[in-house]
């Protein structure tokens, strides 16, 4: 007794009272339904009453072609517990897997609840601080262009850009132009050149767009320098102390510098072609010891020994935020993170914060630090930042764990001191790192390794990457400005 559909002995045998044809039931029933209830055989009406179950004996089933002998048997046997070792074995790596990720989840619990104990802490003490100077001092009032919290607009202005920005990182690969790893090793020095007055010692700065770096010295002057002609373009003066930071505009043909006499200048270039002061903003009552480009172009953050940054429009030179200090907070560095929503500045008392920019709160700290920040730089993809100090340490710090991942040591110098670290930067593919001493050091931004050592015959003050990593600036205690390139 065979199915007329599928020819083979049906498991539960049923015969239809119209035509005759034996069906294996549950085939049947499949092909009335998707068929209208049409026999599939002779094409007439038939339903599921019209088919009549078959009373008959169970069916053996013959045995496949490997299944009739020992040696075959043997190979079924063996597949099957080859099967089952692989399953042991999948089963095995998921649960080592998991224990991993479960040991990470409750890193990161103890890590949170370490860091919220202790940011609750500093709260309580700011909060008692507070308390003490208000009873024994009366509060200042705001400055003038103080602003209590940033306008909604140019909160929105930096969301905006941030979403922007981030979707352009996901997208980011490494430039095929970028120097080797091992490409430093032939990098030789170019130059020195010396354009600041020798009177004065040390250039402090450097900025770098195309062939033009932007240097600021301690003779209170900006000097713009051509590389391709090695010659000096324009030289800005008009601060009555030491440059503490100067930006080149990257869209823009406008000069930004601050300094140690308490302004920040706005440089644009008049019809002739030379650097004139467009706004002096003074914002701070001290030095201003550092100064950031927003993502946006538009605004500036300066840091000064005053105990407060701020935020300026750099087309309406006007302040549209300022920190007040609830503590003693005497600023030495600041630098934006890439998206622009988190704000990090170095102090003169060992620690980094973080601020979220949009709530103007302070959202993390780091105090392993044991000298002042001279210097911090966030790694491209925003994960990584970059931190110098006077301890003669630079410590690489991971924001999603808010832990520090490597410390770089420098070399003891006279009296078994270690050199001070006076600037530390990324190139943009976040591959390389550059630490600024008595000399510059470059190392691999993953593997932590030192790659090369640049030796220089006084104190290296600052130092970056040019495009691609394919030359590097550094800026020395004597005055001089120095290319390193194969």
């Amino acid at each position: 007794m065979l199915c007329s559909l599928s020819g083979t002995s049906p498991v539960e045998p049923v015969i239809s009272t119209k035509s005759g044809h034996v069906f294996e039931k549950r085939l049947i029933l499949q092909m009335l339904a998707s068929n209208d209830n049409k026999c599939p055989i002779t094409g007439e009406p038939l339903t599921p009453e019209d088919l009549v179950a078959v009373k008959a004996g169970p069916v053996a089933h013959p045995r496949p072609a490997n299944a009739t002998s020992l040696p075959g048997m043997l190979q079924v046997f063996q597949n099957e517990w080859d099967a089952l070792m692989l399953e042991t074995f999948t089963l095995k790596q998921q649960l080592d897997t998991a224990r991993q990720e479960l040991a990470h989840a409750l890193y990161q619990h103890d890590a949170a609840c370490r860091v919220i104990a202790r940011l609750k802490r500093e709260r309580d003490e700011a909060l008692k601080s507070l308390a003490s100077a208000q009873q024994s001092v009366a509060v200042e009032p705001m400055t003038p262009e103080a602003k209590i919290e940033i306008p909604d607009e140019v909160k929105q202005q930096f969301k905006e850009k941030s979403n922007e920005l981030t979707q352009v990182r996901r997208r980011r690969k490494i430039s095929e132009t970028l120097t080797p790893a091992e490409q430093f090793q032939a990098f030789t020095m170019k130059g020195p050149f010396t354009h600041h007055k020798r009177t004065e010692p040390g250039i402090l700065c450097l900025s770098v767009l195309g062939n033009t770096v932007a240097s600021g010295g301690f003779d209170s002057d900006v000097v713009l320098f051509d590389l391709a002609s090695k010659s000096v373009t324009a030289s800005l003066t008009g601060h009555s102390g030491p440059i503490s930071q100067v930006i080149m505009h990257p869209t823009e043909d406008v000069i930004l510098s601050s300094s140690h006499d308490s302004t920040t200048r706005i440089w644009r270039p008049t019809s002739r072609g030379v650097y004139n002061t467009s706004s002096t903003l003074r914002t701070h009552s001290g030095k201003v010891v550092g100064s950031a480009l927003h993502c946006t172009n538009e605004y500036l953050a300066t840091a000064s020994l005053d105990q407060s940054w701020a935020l300026t429009n750099i087309a309406t030179s006007k302040c549209v935020f300022k920190h007040n200090p609830t503590g003693p907070m005497p600023y030495k560095s600041i630098a934006f993170h890439p998206d622009g929503l988190i704000l990090g500045t170095g102090l003169e008392s060992n620690v980094v914060h973080l601020w979220d920019v949009l709530n103007q709160q302070n959202v993390a700290s780091f105090t392993e630090h044991t000298g002042p920040i001279t210097d911090l730089c966030f790694s491209e993809n925003g994960f990584h930042l970059l931190t110098g100090s006077m301890d003669g340490t630079a410590k690489l710090w991971d924001l999603r764990k808010l832990s520090c991942l490597h410390t770089f040591t420098q070399e003891p110098g006279p009296e078994n001191k270690l050199a001070p670290v006076n600037a530390v930067s990324y190139d943009h593919s976040g591959l390389y790192i550059s630490i600024a001493s008595n000399d510059l050091k470059v190392y691999h931004g993953k593997q932590f390794s030192l790659n090369s050592t640049f030796a220089h015959p006084a104190a290296v003050t600052d130092a970056i990457f040019g495009k691609d990593a394919t030359f590097l600036l550094t800026s020395t205690m004597d005055n001089s400005l120095s290319v390193f390139s194969p």
